[in-house]
């Protein structure tokens, strides 16, 4: 016998054995760019370039130190990102490192490029 589980998708009674039709399908092929950026972001060049950078800033979020804070750096963030510039996937100077917190905010907020990132710090040290 069947056990009836509550779909997470559409919200009614399901089978366990049964596949609801709301539910997303997976994405088998991606496109060019996204392996692309994939490929390059596993590659020992980009992780010996991420760890430069952490090390360069003390591995401490900028954004945080900015502010007058103090936060470890999870991550390291192209400003503009390397779908928009792939010359730019290497460049020193387009990168940051960020805690995790931030580095969500500034994707959620569609920060791309430098200016928006000086807008945005400078929104967080008026909120003090």
């Amino acid at each position: 016998m069947a056990r009836i589980r509550s779909c997470g998708y559409c919200g009614k009674l399901h089978r366990t054995n049964e596949i609801c039709d709301k539910k997303p399908k997976r994405r088998e092929s991606y496109g060019e760019d996204v392996k692309k950026q994939m490929t390059f972001y596993s590659t020992s060049k980009w992780q010996k370039l991420r760890e430069l950078v952490k090390c360069d800033n003390n591995y401490m979020c900028q954004i945080c130190k900015e502010i007058g804070g103090i936060s470890y750096a999870d991550a390291v963030h192209h400003i503009v990102p390397i779908n928009e510039n792939w010359e730019l996937k290497d460049d020193i100077d387009n990168l940051i490192p960020v805690c995790d917190f931030h580095h969500s905010e500034i994707h959620k907020r569609n920060i791309n490029n430098k200016e928006k990132l000086k807008k945005f710090i400078n929104e967080l040290k008026n909120k003090k």
